[in-house]
């Protein structure tokens, strides 16, 4: 498929731990590629991977398509506005259910399972791990690097700050039969003086996902629906316990569908696509830091000028 002249463009939808060697594989062919997040299954490989495709030259997009989405470049102008004052708290959040796990049981005669592992650790074929793989260590990272992923990137981009300086997390699996925990919460700490905090579980999916930018004039709530900016003088008002917006703009469209519009206008103009392999690099980076912190089972510091771990404690 790659050696094909009439093929532009890829798209990687596969397992985590294959995403460099596919992207890194098509660029070399010289394609442009739409990769999914995370783009990398460890902070080296965004690594190799930022520094190897920024040299291609080629068109290179990642699947946080709240970048294209309108309602969440339109909260990026309230971020800069400066509406909200300082915003030193950022709460984010996503809940899912996953409700029973599927039964129906993986043919193994109709999978090449080794190849499937790829450089994944020899191990046995099991149903939870080819249908759950992002709940494995081998193939995925659980809720951060598929979900947090995806509020941490909108932070980076609202507030200009892509690198945490610290990350502690914990998290336990209490219902499913994976690795990965079903129930965690993350905080990230930045040097330009905020903090952020994930949390999520996977047995419930009320409120679904989304992010809450608390500044001291005003506070911005948005998901993939809607945004609503509250002011804080509104809670001086009477009976204002839950006041209502001073700003409302709900979603009319599918931001993937203008994400990926983007990207295919990038091929043809050979313009930074919006979210290219840097941004795409420090969101991954951010969530695998949060998974090392609780592997770890402490802090973990990060030295932004070497691009490293420190001692933590």
């Amino acid at each position: 498929m790659l050696d094909s002249k009439d093929i532009d463009g890829v798209v990687v939808g596969s397992p985590d731990h294959w995403h460099k060697q596919i992207t890194l594989d098509a660029v070399s062919a010289g394609k442009d590629v739409y990769v999914e997040k995370p783009v990398s299954h460890s902070i080296d490989e965004g690594a190799e991977m930022v520094r190897v495709i920024e040299a291609s030259g080629r068109v290179v997009q990642t699947g946080t398509q709240q970048r294209s989405w309108e309602h969440y470049r339109i909260g990026k102008q309230i971020i800069d506005s400066g509406m909200l004052g300082p915003v030193h708290c950022v709460y984010t959040y996503w809940y899912q259910n996953y409700g029973e796990l599927s039964q129906n049981q993986v043919d193994p005669t109709q999978l090449d399972w080794k190849q499937w592992l790829g450089s994944a650790p020899a191990q046995t074929l099991t149903n939870e791990k080819f249908r759950y793989w992002r709940w494995y260590w081998s193939f995925g990272g659980g809720a951060l690097t598929d979900l947090m992923i995806h509020w941490i990137d909108v932070v980076h981009w609202y507030l200009d700050d892509s690198t945490p300086v610290s990350a502690l997390t914990s998290g336990k699996l209490y219902t499913y039969p994976w690795e990965c925990p079903d129930t965690i919460t993350c905080v990230l700490d930045y040097p330009k003086n905020f903090t952020v905090t994930y949390h999520g579980n996977m047995t419930n999916r009320t409120d679904d996902g989304g992010i809450e930018f608390r500044g001291s004039k005003a506070t911005l709530k948005i998901d993939r629906s809607h945004l609503a900016v509250y002011s804080e003088a509104s809670r001086d008002l009477p009976g204002a316990l839950l006041p209502e917006p001073e700003i409302i703009v709900r979603s009319q469209e599918d931001g993937t569908v203008a994400h990926l519009q983007n990207f295919m206008d990038c091929v043809r103009n050979r313009k930074t696509p919006n979210a290219n392999i840097r941004v795409a690099h420090e969101a991954a980076r951010a969530s695998h830091l949060g998974n090392l912190a609780l592997k770890m089972g402490r802090r973990v510091n990060w030295n932004r000028e070497e691009q490293r771990m420190e001692n933590s404690n």
